[in-house]
């Protein structure tokens, strides 16, 4: 079984076949799987990428020498489609070798390009308003990249949602701020919390949040903000508490760019038949979330 071995000094990751024969200094950690380096923030060695297979097909080559030459660029599935490549071949092939689709594995490594590993309590500190403050915190449900502003958090979404750029965009534009990679007491005492939720010792949070859309997305969220611990509505509900009951659609949109998960809780929002439907964050995610409550919540 191979396994990846992450340099902390680069923040590279490479392949490392016979692990048992490799001993990592301080500033070396072991992965079980290429995914895992990605999302805590180390990106594929360049000398010997990790990544590549000599027996991958040409068109997965060439997707691969478009990304290994454009790091810091949001690449599109336009761009695949200007080489003529087949974009379900190439998804396919890295579905199977590394448990994302290109263009997560892409959009994960043009985020880390910008900012650091996930280290909220070792990386320095910064409480400076003219910037959201981003890093990444790490529990039982993955690996997820939160952000503040001096106010409150403003992101807390799992490193995993295939548009998390666009959310980063959308944040720049409502916040009117620019990142900086750091830590910042709000995502530490966020990080707390988030841990005793998941243990099923906090059913509301403390931390203060600092979201801005617009004037209709502020609606919906304040909507699944007064949605109780345990309980479930759905979409229509949602529609008809914001008195728009034709506006599910619209709803279920901004649902979907909501910015700091679990927090505004729109995994408590569920299709009219009971079925899990629009989770960014993965519906396993959304399952756990639902069941974890319900069963406190049953329990208390």
């Amino acid at each position: 079984m191979n396994n990846y071995l992450a340099d902390k000094k680069s923040k590279l990751f490479s392949c490392v076949e016979n692990s048992s024969n490799v001993k990592p200094d301080k500033d070396q950690v072991f992965f079980n799987t290429s995914k895992e380096a990605l999302l805590q923030g180390f990106n594929p060695s360049t000398s010997n990428n990790p990544m590549f297979r000599n027996d991958m097909p040409e068109e997965v080559e060439k997707a691969f020498n478009l990304a290994n030459h454009l790091p810091e660029k949001e690449l599109r599935n336009s761009d695949l489609k200007t080489l003529e490549l087949n974009i379900t071949v190439v998804d396919e092939w890295f579905q199977n070798h590394h448990n994302m689709t290109f263009q997560e594995y892409h959009n994960i490594v043009y985020f880390n390009s910008q900012f650091g590993l996930a280290d909220i309590y070792g990386s320095q500190k910064i409480e400076d308003d003219n910037f959201i403050v981003i890093n990444r915190i790490i529990n039982e449900l993955g690996v997820w990249i939160v952000g503040t502003t001096a106010k409150g958090i403003t992101l807390l979404e799992t490193a995993e949602r295939p548009n998390i750029n666009k959310q980063l965009t959308r944040l720049k534009k409502h916040h009117k701020k620019n990142f900086i990679y750091g830590s910042h007491p709000l995502l530490i005492q966020l990080d707390n919390e988030i841990n005793e939720y998941l243990n099923g010792t906090r059913k509301t949070f403390d931390v203060p949040i600092d979201i801005k859309g617009t004037s209709f997305q502020e609606k919906v969220w304040q909507v699944l903000l007064a949605i109780p611990y345990g309980k479930t509505i759905s979409y229509k509900e949602e529609a008809e508490t914001l008195g728009s009951a034709k506006a599910v659609r619209a709803v279920a949109n901004a649902n979907g760019i909501n910015p700091v998960s679990i927090i505004v809780p729109c995994h408590r929002v569920i299709g009219h038949n009971g079925k899990l439907v629009g989770y960014g964050g993965k519906l396993w995610r959304k399952q756990h979330l639902i069941d974890l409550e319900k069963q406190k919540y049953n329990n208390k």
